[in-house]
């Protein structure tokens, strides 16, 4: 009887697959049994209640058991020659728009949307980083004024979904250019679809989806240009199109520049090819009055958390740029914006053994451009709480997730059929735990909470801007209690900085402790002598208190503060009144009259006046 043929051994690529997915689904179970501030780009799930906490868990520890499970067994048969249905993309792009807006982000807390919230109500054009997604901005608040509606946070997240329902058919390419074969690009396809940088497109508001838009083209116009279709143009205007839309996308320079050292053609060719995106660039910069002064800024935000002496005291992180926690936070940004991708660049390279066998033209360039963006990410130090800037982190890696899912899906596609499933499973989840995450409001308070109250990681600044942002978010939402502690909070990180201050005196005036309101407020004019918010609110305290002899010279400085200011001058008027002083009343009221004649039909004082 011949012996039976010794089963195939596994190929080590696989075993450090199914090793890496069996680690990563570990580490989201530990982060999210303990959710602190630490492991963010983790513990998304920790945040949820029960039982949805409990089934994202089991789901992935199902599925990265599946992956192991089926690394060692054989590989699948090989993919049927052939393209997929070509307009399934476009046929999927109403119900992934349905999904995005039904498990949009319920508030602003991460990123700076309440910044581009306010830009987009009172019309200001703030290029900011991001000079032609400030002028698309603008564009689509204008269109929802046509509505004859104010622009607010529900419509402007519209614009994010567009941006996501945008990308479909440009992930579908890069997907056609990773794995033309039928029985591939399908997995391709929702690996570069699940990636956590997708939660860009569900109703956040922010320059990054637009921004990540023309990065995903630049870079599928890359692939397809490195195999010799479509004119080189194509390139070069994608290319300035996602300068244009964030300064952060000229890290994908060298990528172009090795893509024209690898044409053939004449030296006038290259040269030309070699200057129109710039010349495009310049020409729209100017075109949207973005001045060369202003590049420098983003430069300087970047490193200012790595800044020392008076004003790193306040901006610098709390450890070192050579450290493990600043290698930690490198690693959580990866592992919540790109966990498969590299997981399939970690097998990929065991695969090879090292060696990092030759590439296709088309994944050489990707590598290119996903080089810088990771040179960037590392030595990204702003001030602010890591967590925070996972925004700009996930542009930064972009082109590093087409590489991952690019080198690595032979790999994937190579596991039994239900190993594939599982890897795109573990994909799909880590998304949707963050996803559900930001759906949820109070979740989203809580995880945020969380990520900037960290002493011994974020900065002074850091901890005192985060919750400023939720005081303002409890805020609107009425529940000043919860606001003042954040308010507090922010005195402790920032004590310096007399906003701070004048924010713990409004929300004590809100609860109508106006003996309370005093200290803070007082404290907040001494810090801030030049602030007309913190003395406009003293001397309504005065006013309240019957101290109308000490109201009077406050209110009267807030007046000369803010000249333009009707409400300001009424209460100045009614303090004079009561302090003894009608005459000086009658002339401010006459003056409200001449300057503001419709307020006088309205004649509203607010009470007291937060700052701005």
């Amino acid at each position: 009887m011949p012996p039976r043929p010794e089963p195939p051994k596994p190929e080590p690529g696989r075993i450090a697959l199914a090793a890496g997915c069996l680690l990563y689904a570990a580490l989201v179970v530990t982060a999210s049994l303990r959710a602190g501030p630490r492991g963010w780009g983790l513990h998304a799930p920790g945040f949820l209640r029960s039982p949805l906490r409990e089934l994202l868990l089991a789901g992935l520890v199902a599925c990265a058991g599946r992956v192991a499970f089926t690394a060692f067994r054989p590989p699948s048969k090989p993919p049927r020659p052939g393209r997929a249905i070509p307009f399934l993309p476009y046929a999927l792009m109403f119900p992934y728009a349905c999904l995005l807006w039904a498990l949009r982000a319920r508030t602003q807390l991460l990123g700076d949307g309440t910044v581009w919230l306010d830009t987009a109500r009172h019309g200001d054009h703030r290029p900011y980083n991001e000079p032609l997604f400030a002028a698309a901005w603008q564009g689509f608040a204008a269109l929802v004024r046509l509505t004859n509606r104010a622009p607010a946070a529900l419509s402007m997240s519209l614009f994010s979904v567009i941006c996501g329902v945008l990308s479909v058919p440009i992930l579908a390419g890069i997907a056609g250019e990773i794995a033309p074969a039928k029985g591939r690009l399908l997995l391709t396809f929702t690996l570069l679809l699940s990636l956590g940088i997708s939660q860009l497109y569900f109703g956040y508001i922010e320059s990054y989806p637009f921004a990540s838009l023309f990065i995903l083209l630049y870079l599928w116009l890359l692939m397809r240009r490195a195999r010799g279709a479509d004119a080189p143009w194509w390139t070069a205007i994608a290319l300035c199109l996602a300068i244009a839309s964030h300064l952060s996308a000229l890290s994908l320079v060298p990528s172009y520049l090795v893509l024209l050292a690898l044409e053939k053609g004449s030296w006038r060719e290259r040269v030309l090819a070699l200057a129109t995106p710039f010349v495009l660039l310049f020409g729209l910069l100017a075109a949207l009055d973005y001045r060369p002064e202003q590049w420098a800024a983003p430069i300087r935000a970047a490193t200012s958390g790595m800044r020392q002496g008076f004003e790193g005291a306040l901006y610098h992180r709390l450890y070192g740029f050579f450290s493990y926690p600043h290698a930690a936070d490198v690693m959580n940004a990866i592992l919540l914006a790109m966990p498969v991708p590299a997981l399939l660049i970690v097998a990929w390279a065991v695969s090879t053994r090292g060696s990092f066998r030759p590439l296709s033209r088309p994944l050489l360039l990707v590598a290119v451009a996903a080089l810088p963006g990771l040179c960037l990410l590392v030595g990204l130090m702003t001030p602010v709480a890591p967590a925070q800037d996972w925004d700009l982190a996930s542009i930064f890696l972009l082109p590093g997730a087409v590489f991952g899912v690019g080198v690595g899906a032979h790999l994937a596609t190579d596991l039994p059929r239900r190993g594939s499933v599982a890897l795109a499973g573990i994909g799909i989840l880590s998304l949707l735990s963050f996803v559900l995450v930001n759906q949820s409001e109070e979740a989203a308070v809580r995880r945020f909470a969380a990520v900037v109250n960290d002493p011994g990681r974020v900065s002074r600044y850091g901890r005192s801007y985060g919750n400023s942002v939720l005081e303002l978010y409890e805020r609107d939402h009425g529940r000043h209690q919860a606001a003042l502690d954040y308010a507090r909070e922010t005195v402790r990180a920032e004590p310096t900085n007399p906003r701070n201050w004048t924010n713990v005196g409004y929300e004590l005036m809100q609860m109508v402790r106006i003996q309370e309101a005093v200290p803070p407020l007082e404290e907040a004019v001494r810090r801030g002598p030049d602030r007309w918010e913190g003395r406009y609110n003293l001397g309504l305290c005065y006013d309240a208190l019957g101290r109308y002899a000490e109201a009077v010279p406050m209110l009267r400085e807030a007046a000369r503060l803010k000249p333009d200011s009707p409400v300001i001058l009424h209460d100045l008027g009614f303090a004079y009144y009561k302090s003894g002083h009608p005459d000086s009343s009658a002339i401010i009221y006459q003056e409200i009259v001449r300057r503001w004649p419709g307020y006088v039909s309205r004649l509203k004082t607010p009470g007291s006046q937060a700052t701005e």
